[in-house]
């Protein structure tokens, strides 16, 4: 029961963690002006260090409060863009049960390849560009003779490719900075890593 208990605190802290860090990565995007939305980093945090349920969570947390206080409710939409990372970083960056770290590099870059097309078909969907470095792409691109669906889609991997090198750093640090022992390593020695969400391993039942 105790053990249990540590561990519910630890999934608040880091998820707490990551909450923090998707708002402030966004308003430092927001008021600085970058080029990137970086509002999904603690998503991937939370997935990589605990389980893509956990980025999930922190991924509706933030867009939700970017729906109800910042933008409209088309937002929730993006929410798909960060459940998407929660779900190809908690499952892939883990190595039979175990954090592998070398996975981060390839992972943010499957992230950024799908995230890419997402948002393509919510720009699509919502009747063009959405932000104003988008706006900024997609007029470079129909400058150089694109179509405007090219123009569109060549626009929104400007934003995606930064928003990916931007990930790609703040995850190395969060699981070098993080302490380990809030980090969730109940993989290792619980589930089996052929199946690590359903499977447990045969001998962790045997006393």
């Amino acid at each position: 029961m105790e053990k249990q208990s540590e561990k519910t605190k630890n999934y608040i802290k880091i998820m707490s963690i990551g909450v923090a860090v998707d708002l402030i990565c966004y308003l430092i995007g927001h008021f600085f002006h970058i080029p990137a939305w970086m509002d999904a980093n603690g998503t991937a945090i939370a997935a990589m260090l605990l389980e893509p349920g956990a980025g999930i969570l922190v991924g509706f947390v933030i867009n939700f409060y970017k729906a109800a206080f910042i933008y409209t409710s088309k937002e929730l939409i993006a929410y798909l863009l960060s459940a998407s990372i929660a779900i190809i970083i908690g499952i892939g960056i883990r190595k039979k049960g175990k954090i592998s770290i070398k996975r981060i590099i390839p992972l943010s870059f499957l992230c950024m390849l799908v995230n890419w097309n997402l948002a393509f078909l919510i720009d699509l969907w919502q009747g063009g560009v959405i932000s104003h470095w988008e706006n900024q792409f997609y007029h470079m691109a129909r400058s150089q003779g694109h179509s405007k669906y090219m123009a569109m889609y060549l626009g929104i991997f400007g934003l995606k490719f930064l928003d990916c090198i931007i990930r790609i750093v703040v995850l190395y640090a969060a699981y070098y900075i993080i302490p380990k022992k809030w980090q969730n390593e109940t993989y290792i020695s619980e589930v089996s890593w052929k199946n690590p969400y359903f499977k447990r391993k045969q001998e962790d039942f045997i006393e």
